[in-house]
C-alpha cells in the first residue's frame, strides 16, 4: 500500500518537464517567456543560450554565427577571473612533462588569493581581479597588476613569483579556446615592477658565521651546523636518513626534501646530488648515526618527533641576535653564506653551483656570491675551530 508522501513523489517525478517551443526564426525556440539559440560550436559540441525576447536571441544567433565564420568564436565570453581560476588550479597538472610539484601548486594558490580547497582568502590576483571577464583582460590590466605589486613593497623576483601562475593560467585559456589571444605572452613589466629591489639578502663571514653557531642550543646545533657546512636547503636537510650519509667518504646523498610536511622529490632535477662536508662533522655524524636504522630521520628532535622548520628559524634569527648581527640571520643565510665562502676560497664555480644543487653557474653567482665576506686562508669546514 502507498503512503500519501510516496505517492506525492511520483506525481512530481511522472510530471514532464516544459518542451522547447519551436519560433519562426530556425535554431530559436521558446520555454515560458524565454528565448533560447540552440546552435553546434567549431567543435561540434551542441550549446544552448537563454535571452530575454526574441530580439535579443535573433541579435545573438547572428553574432555567434559571425564568430564562428570568422574564426574567432569564445564559449563562455563571460567567464571571470575567479571562476576560472579555481576551475583551472584544480586541474592544472603543469606545462612539462614533470608536472606541478605539490610545493608549486602550494605557491599557486598563494599568489592566485586562494586556499587548499579553492577558496578565495581576500588576497593575491582572485581579490585584484575578481569578477572582471577573462577575456576582458589585456596585457596593459597585467602590467598593472605588477606595479601595484611593486607598490605593496614586493621585491623583484617575488613579483616575477607571483605572476607566474597567471602567466600559466592566461596560457591554458588560449589553449583551450577561451580567449582570442594570450595577454599575458610576450609581457613587458612597467618601470616599478622591473626596478623594484631584489630581496635583501647577506652572507656572513667566517668570523660571524663562528659567533652564530656558538649560539645555537645544544637540541639543534647538529642540525645548524650540518645546514652551515653542506649548503643544503632546509627541506633536504629535514629529509636525511641514515642511509642517504655516508660518514667515511664524507658525502651526503640528497634524493628527497620534506616541504609542509610532504616529503617529495628535490626542488629541481640539479637539487639530486653528492655533497662533501667536514671531518669534524663527520665525527659528531658518526655518533648520531650509530643508534639509528637505515631508514631513520637524522634529525629529529630528542622525543624523536620531526624538527619545525618554523622553529629552527626562530632558532638561527634568535642566535644572529645574540651574536650581534646587525641584519636578521634565517635559514637560507646559512645557504647563501656557504655559497660565498666556497668562492672566496677558490673553490671552481662547476663545483659550487653542483654543490647547490643549480642548473646554471650564472644563477649561483647573481643570488648567492655576496661581496660583504672577507677571504681567510684555511680549510673548508667552517663549523669548527
Amino acid at each position: 500500500m502507498q503512503t500519501g508522501a510516496y505517492s506525492a513523489t511520483q506525481t512530481v517525478e511522472q510530471r514532464p518537464s516544459p518542451t522547447l517551443q519551436r519560433t519562426s526564426t530556425p535554431g530559436i525556440y521558446k520555454r515560458g517567456r524565454r528565448y533560447y539559440v540552440v546552435y553546434r560550436d567549431p567543435a561540434g559540441r551542441q550549446r544552448k543560450k537563454s535571452q530575454a525576447t526574441l530580439a535579443d536571441a535573433r541579435a545573438f544567433k547572428a553574432a555567434v554565427a559571425s564568430a564562428i565564420s570568422r574564426g574567432d568564436y569564445l564559449p563562455n565570453p563571460k567567464l571571470s577571473f575567479d571562476d576560472y581560476a579555481r576551475q583551472w588550479i584544480t586541474g592544472y597538472g603543469g606545462r612539462t612533462a614533470r608536472g606541478l610539484r605539490p610545493r608549486t601548486r602550494r605557491s599557486y594558490l598563494l599568489a592566485l588569493g586562494l586556499d587548499r580547497d579553492g577558496n578565495p582568502t581576500g588576497a593575491g590576483a582572485v581579490a585584484y581581479f575578481g569578477r572582471r571577464q577573462l577575456v576582458s583582460i589585456r596585457p596593459p590590466d597585467i602590467r598593472e597588476y605588477g606595479e601595484w605589486l611593486a607598490d605593496q613593497g614586493l621585491a623583484r623576483n617575488t613579483i616575477r613569483v607571483t605572476l607566474a601562475p597567471i602567466k600559466a593560467m592566461f596560457a591554458c585559456a588560449y589553449e583551450d579556446g577561451l580567449l582570442r589571444d594570450n595577454p599575458a605572452a610576450r609581457l613587458r613589466m612597467g618601470p616599478k615592477a622591473l626596478t623594484a629591489p631584489l630581496k635583501d639578502t647577506h652572507a656572513l663571514t667566517e668570523a660571524e658565521l663562528r659567533r652564530v653557531l656558538d649560539e645555537i642550543p645544544p637540541a639543534y646545533q647538529l642540525a645548524i651546523d650540518m645546514l652551515a657546512d653542506t649548503g643544503l636547503r632546509i627541506g633536504e636537510l629535514l629529509a636525511l636518513r641514515k642511509r642517504d650519509i655516508d660518514v667515511e667518504q664524507r658525502l651526503v646523498d640528497v634524493t628527497q626534501s620534506i616541504v609542509d610536511g610532504d616529503r617529495g622529490v628535490p626542488k629541481t632535477t640539479s637539487s639530486a646530488r653528492c655533497v662533501a662536508f667536514s671531518p669534524e662533522l663527520a665525527a659528531r655524524l658518526s655518533a648520531r648515526l650509530t643508534v639509528l636504522d637505515n631508514d631513520e630521520r637524522v634529525f629529529v628532535r630528542s622525543n624523536g618527533r620531526p624538527f619545525d622548520r618554523s622553529r629552527l628559524y626562530h632558532v638561527v634569527r634568535e642566535a644572529g641576535e645574540r651574536a650581534g648581527i646587525e641584519w636578521a640571520v634565517g635559514l637560507h643565510t646559512l645557504r647563501h653564506t656557504f655559497a660565498t665562502l666556497l668562492f672566496r676560497h677558490g673553490v671552481p664555480k662547476e663545483q659550487i653551483r653542483t654543490a647547490l644543487g643549480h642548473r646554471s653557474w650564472e644563477f649561483t653567482a647573481r643570488v648567492y656570491l655576496h661581496d660583504n665576506t672577507i677571504p681567510s686562508v684555511g680549510a673548508l669546514g667552517f663549523v669548527s675551530s
